[in-house]
C-alpha cells in the first residue's frame, strides 16, 4: 500500500473536521518520524507523509515524536540505538530527533510556498529538559514549538518556570524511577523497564490531580496502584490470610 493511500483516511478525517468547525479552529495532528523498530515507518516514510500532508492543507501544528509501547524511548541513547545501521548520527544537543525535525521544518515551508497551502507549526517532543536546550532549537530553525511530556507530570508550574527570566538556567527535573533498574536486571525486556517508567509518571498525574505533591521515592513496584486497585487487593489477600489462619486453627482444635 503506497503513503498516498495510507493517508487517505487522515484526509478524510481532516475535511470532515474543517467542514464543520470554524476557520480559526486549531487543527493538530501528532506524526512519528520513526517507530524505533523493524518494519515500522521510517524516517523517510515520515518526512513523505508531512509533505503530502501539508500539501493537501488543513492542518495547523505538527507534533514529532517517535517510538512505540514496545519500544519506548526514554533518552537519546535509546533513540541512537534503535536507528537503522548506516544512519545519519543525531547532531548535538538533548533532543530525540533533531535531524528530522531540522529537515521538516524546511520541507514544510517549502511545500506550503510551492502549494499556497498554509504552513504548519512544527512542534518537536522528545528529551528536551534545558531552557537553554529548548531556546536553541527554536533559535536554529530545528523546531517552532517545544513539546513536553514527562517533565510536566512532575510539575504544574513547570512552563512558567521555562520562561520566568529570572531562572535563565533553569532545567526539567529528570529523576531516575526508583527500582526500573533492577525489573530490568530481573526481566531484560526493554518494554518492561519502559511500562513501569510510564506507569511511574501516570502515578505522579494521580497525586497532583488529588491536591498532593509528587512522590519521586515512589518506586517503579509501588506506582502500580495507579493502574492497580492495590488497596483493595492488600485488603483482600489479609482477609484471605485471616479466613485460612481460622480454619487451621478451627481445624487444630477439632483433630
Amino acid at each position: 500500500m503506497s503513503n498516498l493511500n495510507r493517508l487517505r483516511i487522515l484526509f478524510e478525517i481532516i475535511d470532515a473536521i474543517r467542514s464543520t468547525v470554524p476557520a480559526s479552529f486549531c487543527l493538530a495532528i501528532k506524526l512519528n518520524c520513526s517507530d524505533l523498530s523493524e518494519g515500522g515507518v521510517t524516517m523517510e516514510e515520515a518526512l513523505s507523509n508531512i509533505k503530502m500532508i501539508v500539501s493537501h492543507g488543513g492542518i495547523d501544528l505538527i507534533e514529532i515524536s517517535g517510538g512505540t509501547y514496545s519500544n519506548f524511548p526514554t533518552s537519546k541513547a535509546d533513540v541512537e540505538l534503535s536507528e537503522a545501521k548506516g544512519s545519519k548520527k543525531s547532531e548535538g544537543g538533548e533532543a530525540y530527533y533533531t535531524n528530522f525535525t531540522k529537515e521538516a521544518v524546511r520541507e514544510i515551508r517549502k511545500v506550503a510556498e510551492e502549494t499556497g497551502q498554509p504552513s504548519p507549526a512544527l512542534m518537536h517532543t522528545g528529551g528536551f529538559r534545558s531552557r537553554r536546550g529548548m531556546a536553541t532549537a527554536i533559535a536554529q530553525q530545528e523546531t517552532d514549538l517545544i513539546g513536553l511530556g514527562r517533565p510536566a507530570c512532575l510539575d504544574p508550574s513547570l512552563c512558567a518556570k521555562i520562561l520566568d527570566p529570572l531562572l535563565p538556567h533553569f532545567s526539567c527535573p529528570d529523576p531516575p524511577v526508583p527500582g526500573v533498574a533492577l525489573w530490568n536486571l530481573l526481566i531484560p525486556v526493554r518494554i518492561i523497564g519502559a511500562g513501569f517508567k510510564t506507569v511511574w509518571y501516570t502515578w505522579q498525574l494521580h497525586l497532583m490531580a488529588d491536591y498532593q505533591p509528587p512522590d519521586l521515592g515512589c518506586s517503579a513496584l509501588g506506582s502500580l496502584r495507579a493502574i492497580l486497585p492495590l488497596g483493595k487487593i492488600q485488603a483482600g489477600v489479609a482477609f484471605m490470610g485471616a479466613a485460612i489462619a481460622a480454619a487451621l486453627l478451627a481445624w487444630h482444635w477439632t483433630s
